[in-house]
């Protein structure tokens, strides 16, 4: 039976757990394509303008060296500086060289409509979004929905013509049998609630 061969010191990854995570998903730096070598180094901190003047070995090599923390939403800052490199450099926006494939980040093209839209990439996590924190208005309602603000506008006694104005303007996407319930709705609450 074989017996496992220890990695010699100055080969080790330096780094975080996280790092070696971000690595070990491909097997190695070996199994990655220059693709993924260039997003593992935007992650992990490498300047911006160093990424496409970097060959294979310079990108390994500051991946093997880097200890910085990885930061998943480079990516797209890199994508959107790329993006205007390419422009100050005259490319306008239709150009091939411009299009969207060939970003580094989570793009993907809609294969039945052909839009864009958000791609996992495999082994770095998409960044999460910041968290809102939602109050609730004094009926129960999330503050700043249409049918908040629908009860808000019928509790100022507006009529259901204006108010279906003023909420269509606010929530352009917003339904106008949906409007008439609120409404509705928030008139049997008047009716019911006790009178000051």
């Amino acid at each position: 039976m074989g017996t496992l061969k220890k990695t010699k010191k100055g080969n080790r990854i330096k780094g975080s757990p996280e790092k070696a995570s971000l690595i070990a998903l491909h097997g190695s730096l070996d199994d990655m394509n220059f693709k993924d070598l260039q997003r593992r180094a935007i992650v992990l901190g490498m300047p911006f303008p160093e990424v496409p003047q970097s060959d294979y070995f310079r990108l390994r090599s500051f991946i093997e060296n880097s200890e910085n923390k990885i930061d998943n939403s480079l990516i797209d800052k890199y994508d959107d500086w790329m993006d205007k490199q390419l422009e100050a450099c005259g490319y306008g926006p239709d150009d091939p060289m411009r299009n969207y494939q060939f970003r580094l980040g989570f793009v993907a093209e809609d294969p039945e409509t052909g839009e864009r839209k958000a791609k996992r990439v495999k082994g770095i996590k998409k960044p999460k979004k910041p968290v809102v924190h939602h109050e609730k208005d004094d009926n129960g309602f999330w503050k700043g929905t249409k049918k908040s603000y629908t009860f808000e506008l019928a509790a100022k006694g507006y009529e259901l013509e204006r108010i279906i104005r003023r909420v269509q303007k606010k929530f352009p996407d917003a339904n106008e049998k949906s409007i008439k319930q609120w409404c509705r709705a928030a008139k049997r609450l008047q009716e019911k609630a006790p009178k000051k």
